[in-house]
């Protein structure tokens, strides 16, 4: 709840001065769904910004991206998702591409097992990533 959430953030600053040290209020953001944004809230986030991404000149998503996860508006995370999606499928077909047997006339590449290897080393744990962190 915002009410429990804000005051421990002023509680971990206070903690942080006491060691010398100082909270970048600057680099914390914070996202509430619209069901919850209230003016109560708005109040009790003080100077903590709400997390925008705009997405082009005209449209904006109250979102953030947490350690590249995306957390926000519903049409925000499934824009950025299918961004992903088509990335990690343009990587596939490049490596497709570029590992043609058909392109690759040398005998001593062992085209095949090269393809799965970078499939396997390299773009697997894209697909894992997602998969866990959503």
């Amino acid at each position: 709840k915002p009410e429990d959430v804000f005051p421990l953030v002023n509680l971990h600053k206070e903690y942080l001065a006491e060691l010398g040290l100082k909270l970048n209020i600057g680099k914390t953001k914070c996202y509430i769904h619209d069901d919850y944004r209230t003016p109560e809230y708005h109040e009790l986030r003080g100077d903590i910004e709400e997390g925008v991404i705009k997405v082009d000149e005209n449209n904006q998503y109250f979102a953030l991206k947490v350690y590249g996860i995306p957390i926000g508006e519903s049409d925000y995370v499934k824009s950025f998702l299918k961004k992903k999606l088509n990335k990690i499928q343009d990587d596939f077909n490049l490596i497709k591409e570029r590992m043609n047997v058909k392109k690759i006339t040398s005998l001593v590449i062992p085209v095949r097992q090269c393809l799965w290897q970078l499939i396997l080393r390299c773009l697997q744990f894209k697909g894992n990533y997602w998969a866990r962190h959503l």
